[in-house]
């Protein structure tokens, strides 16, 4: 049994994952195993639509190959990417004031260091495209919704805190046991 592709669907394959190889195949595997396992394409015809709705399970199978992507990188750029990532709809730019802003609305003492400049180290990594002058999206698709997912800008501070002073989460675990427990 073989799948056969629409144009528009082969087009949003390629939007997904940027022409990357693993995330082609990450997806392509799990859009074969849904269509013969499930009898769920009509013809073994895969239309885009089919393809949004196996997004999900391709994130959960692919989830190790996206966290080694994100511990791949600073906790600046964790910061940046997290923070557009929760803020974005897919294929979305943003600029960079809407980050810094969405960083200083959401975690009032996160700060990024205009000196690193995360956004031009994750251009440089691909996770970013630069798309005008200070606007960018996310090159992997599949990626961003990834880290809007499972990597959402609290959890980001949470475990910075906990790398950065493990004593005082300690202190903060304790006492919020403690307020749990009246």
């Amino acid at each position: 049994h073989t799948l056969k592709f629409s144009d528009n669907a082969i087009r949003h394959i390629i939007k997904l994952t940027h022409y990357h190889p693993y995330m082609i195949q990450l997806l392509c595997q799990r859009i074969w195993e849904r269509a013969h396992f499930n009898k769920s394409v009509n013809e073994h015809l895969v239309e885009e639509a089919f393809i949004d709705t196996t997004i999900q399970d391709a994130l959960v199978h692919g989830s190790q190959a996206f966290y080694w992507l994100w511990i791949g990188i600073s906790l600046e750029e964790q910061i940046f990417a997290s923070a557009f990532a929760e803020k974005s709809s897919p294929f979305q730019q943003l600029s960079l004031s809407d980050v810094r802003n969405i960083i200083k609305k959401n975690a009032k003492i996160l700060r990024i260091s205009e000196r690193e400049r995360p956004h031009e180290k994750l251009v440089q990594r691909h996770i970013l495209n630069e798309v005008g002058e200070e606007a960018f999206c996310f090159e992997i698709e599949l990626f961003r919704q990834w880290v809007k997912n499972n990597q959402p800008l609290d959890a980001v501070k949470r475990s910075i805190d906990q790398k950065l002073n493990p004593e005082a989460d300690r202190y903060y675990q304790n006492g919020k046991i403690c307020f749990e427990l009246g």
